[in-house]
């Protein structure tokens, strides 16, 4: 498969999808400040292999390592079974149901290269032209932390199951494993749980109800923490777009006060041009003058802020517990790797039709 940008590149001119990638080096912030916030330039197809390569290679160590020195056996939980395959497909139904909605909508927005003035003329609610903006941010996302464009066929689908395996060693085969035997050990102590038969057995490998319920509680926990590390993101974002909001009132607060210093004719111009900008606007009715057209805007741009980190911690949250549901229902590692695999596969193959469709 060719790269995004060779094949933007091979029709002779920049096509929507070249100029969507493009909008990852410069983020739009609100009108206050008119400087946009510079990330970092979009990482090289051959970058995004290698990254992926290294950090599957860091999950994986960091796993192994820790298996040995807490004596855990990760292997014993890999056992190739077709039934256990098809239950972790299973599992991952809820996040394939929400990539395709998102493909739904996306394709059933109409398609505008005026996204933030049209939400912006539509008003503070929610509008065709913020979910489209909302959308498109979505799978800029997907794009800028996947392996789209930087291999393709075969090469990528194993990059991708390796990136898989390795985090599923790290997630449900230590950090699981560990915090449900660590609960399991509390549950023992409270009384809450018999003790094992078994002399120097495991409370969570004891095959007990007490084994089981604590690996769900641990699950359980792990998921919410993601859903706060997200509900946090999505709060300082909207905090920031507050406090800019705040400055550039600020800002104007502090040109009116100079404003007094300045000559007198200079003042009674200012006032000439302020009392006509004023009578301009009441005169025509028009709700969407200069000022409320940046209020309005602003949020917009809050509004989609908050759907795309709601958006994308639901994703990650449901598409961890749905991998969490499948080893717990299995105990075995294959079944949710098949679950992230098939989720990630499906959000790779759903963002390319998105590419296809904006072009």
């Amino acid at each position: 498969m060719k790269s995004i940008s060779s094949t933007c590149a091979s029709r002779g001119r920049l096509v929507p999808a070249a100029r969507s990638l493009g909008r990852l080096k410069v983020l739009h912030v609100s009108n206050a400040f008119k400087r946009p916030v510079v990330q970092p330039p979009v990482v090289t197809p051959e970058e995004k292999t290698l990254q992926s390569v290294v950090e599957t290679g860091i999950r994986g160590s960091i796993a192994m390592a820790a298996a040995y020195a807490l004596h855990l056996n990760l292997f014993s939980h890999m056992h190739f079974e077709a039934s256990h395959i098809l239950i972790g497909i299973q599992a991952a139904t809820p996040c394939l149901v929400m990539e395709a909605a998102l493909l739904m909508i996306s394709s059933s927005l109409p398609a505008t290269k005026q996204a933030k003035p049209a939400a912006a003329a539509a008003g503070p609610g929610l509008s065709a032209a913020a979910m489209q903006e909302a959308v498109e941010y979505v799978y800029l996302h997907n794009m800028r932390y996947s392996l789209i464009g930087a291999a393709g066929g075969m090469r990528r689908a194993m990059l991708e199951a390796g990136a898989q395996l390795s985090d599923d060693l790290l997630a449900r085969g230590v950090l699981l494993g560990c915090s449900s035997t660590w609960l399991a050990a509390r549950f023992i102590e409270a009384g809450v749980c018999e003790q094992p038969l078994l002399l120097g057995a495991a409370p969570a490998a004891a095959g007990s109800a007490c084994g089981l319920g604590s690996e769900w509680l641990a699950a359980a926990a792990i998921c919410c923490m993601i859903a706060t590390r997200y509900d946090f993101h999505s709060r300082a974002k909207t905090t920031n777009l507050q406090q800019q909001r705040q400055t550039a009132a600020a800002e104007a607060a502090t040109k009116q006060q100079l404003l007094r210093y300045e000559p007198k004719a200079v003042q009674e111009a200012a006032a000439a041009a302020a009392a006509a900008a004023a009578a301009a606007a009441a005169a025509a009715a028009d709700p969407n003058s200069a000022s409320n057209l940046g209020s309005a805007e602003e949020e917009s741009e809050e509004l989609v802020a908050r759907l795309v980190h709601g958006w994308l911690g639901a994703r990650f949250v449901v598409g961890q517990a749905s991998m969490f549901a499948a080893f717990i229902a299995t105990d075995n590692l294959l079944a949710s790797f098949a679950a992230g695999l098939a989720m990630t596969l499906v959000a790779n193959a759903c963002c390319e039709r998105y590419l296809r469709l904006s072009t």
